[in-house]
């Protein structure tokens, strides 16, 4: 089972709105991250395998798990090809 973390190294700031803004170490590729893909991220402060977030995200806004099973994976994809997170273990 994977689990994900925040990549070493990956400096951050929260915006107005809920935003928060990060810069992946090696790439110093600036990403803005929207509230959800926020959440996402800060859900992996500590590792945190899927099933656990989606948990986590379907109980914070109230949905169906099976309903954002889809967007998570987009996300933590997306959060991965940023270097701001880092998956290790079998997926």
């Amino acid at each position: 089972m994977a689990t994900y973390a925040q990549a070493p190294r990956t400096l951050w700031r929260r915006a107005a709105g809920g935003e928060v803004v990060v810069l992946a170490g090696e790439a110093a590729e600036v990403a803005v991250l929207n509230p959800t893909a926020a959440a996402v991220w800060a859900g992996c402060a500590r590792p945190a395998t899927f099933e656990d977030l989606l948990a986590r995200l379907a109980q914070a806004y109230g949905e169906d798990p099976a309903a954002l099973a889809g967007d998570l994976r987009a996300a933590l994809e997306r959060l991965c090809d940023l270097g701001v997170l880092v998956a290790s273990g079998a997926g």
